[in-house]
């Protein structure tokens, strides 16, 4: 049963004298104006939920959006945040947990928060900065703009290691469309994963890793190749429930999926390995895991992936995100927030290829 706030508050601890502990008292009263966002965040939470008035009690939205809150400001991981939710007093009175109530787990945490779409939290950012124009506490008649990255959670990606990614998981795949459609498979993952620790621990020079990524670039191929043979087998099979044919279609979509994305990767590792030849940043695999991930040099000698974001700040200490992440456009606000033209900004840092910034409220080209 999902609710958007609690029906019956329980009863909760009071609060400490501690600066803290005020600002979470501050910022929970602003909350509790903010019905629009609790609103937006229920309908992440209930997306494909066939019944939400049904089923065992979850976590509210408003606690979801609570929490996600106290983890982003803290940059807690789930398993801090599901310690410090069951530790702190005034974590729990803030994201409305009373003093005889369990806190969730961490995986309670993480599969409530995951559902949140980014749309819904950028949209939640729009109402704090309206909010805040309202309250006065920013003008946006003078702001300085800052481009940072948001790192993406992945690995430091080499060609020997995505390719290894991408026999694993094109393996795992297949053993799970077995259960189904009987293919004869070949499991080379750990031919792939001796090549891969070879490449990256005991050949010091190219001359000795060429040979490597030959054979597991060999390797790659053929487990592709059963790939695509496994996606045929299963898009043919009949005679399923419905319950099956679901699972059915999942496999096939991630085989399909995967199987573009390690493509991508064969071909830029032959071109960078083999033929010696350069490939442009846009036209990079990174991960395949977060494929939109970008490659962002900063001051041409630290090498960042994720996404650049431009954030914001007038004369108050108060910083509010106006662009998305990819520093395509500044968002258009309506005329009653005084931020449609902006009087004056400037640019603090720069990174290589990145945007260029046009401080009159228009485009912001790549």
């Amino acid at each position: 049963m999902r609710e958007i706030v609690q029906s019956q508050l329980h009863l909760v601890s009071s609060g400490i004298g501690h600066d803290h502990s005020r600002e979470l008292e501050m910022m929970s009263r602003l909350l509790d104006g903010m019905v629009g966002a609790t609103l937006r965040v229920q309908e992440d939470l209930v997306r494909g939920v066939r019944d939400p008035k049904k089923g065992r009690r979850a976590m509210t939205a408003e606690q979801t959006l609570r929490a996600v809150i106290i983890k982003q400001m803290n940059g807690f991981s789930y398993k801090e945040l599901a310690f410090h939710l069951a530790d702190s007093t005034s974590y729990r009175n803030f994201c409305r947990f009373g003093i005889a109530d369990a806190t969730p787990k961490k995986a309670t945490l993480q599969s409530n928060i995951k559902r949140l779409r980014p749309e819904t939290l950028g949209a939640i950012n729009q109402m704090v900065v309206v909010r805040a124009i309202k309250e006065k506490m920013e003008k946006g008649d003078k702001i300085r703009v800052d481009c940072t990255v948001t790192e993406t959670n992945i690995h430091e990606p080499t060609d020997s290691s995505l390719l290894w990614d991408c026999v694993r998981v094109l393996t795992r795949l297949v053993k799970r469309g077995q259960e189904f459609v009987a293919v004869p498979f070949t499991n080379h993952s750990r031919r792939a994963k001796r090549r891969f620790k070879a490449i990256a621990f005991d050949a010091r020079s190219m001359e000795k890793r060429v040979p490597l990524y030959r054979d597991l670039l060999k390797v790659t191929n053929k487990t592709v190749n059963a790939a695509k043979a496994m996606h045929a087998a299963l898009e043919k099979t009949t005679g399923h429930s419905i319950t099956v044919i679901a699972k059915i279609d999942a496999i096939r979509w991630e085989l399909e999926h995967f199987g573009q994305l390690t493509a991508r990767v064969i071909n830029q590792t032959t071109r960078r390995v083999l033929l010696g030849e350069s490939v442009a940043a846009k036209d990079k695999v990174v991960s395949i895991f977060e494929p939109h991930t970008d490659i962002i040099v900063k001051d041409r000698r630290d090498t960042h992936y994720g996404h650049k974001l431009c954030v914001t700040t007038d004369e108050l200490p108060s910083p509010f995100i106006l662009a998305d992440p990819h520093l395509r456009r500044l968002p258009t606000f309506p005329p009653s927030t005084g931020i449609v033209a902006l009087g004056s900004c400037s640019p603090i840092r720069s990174y290589k290829n990145s945007a260029s910034l046009k401080c009159n409220g228009e485009l912001l080209t790549q």
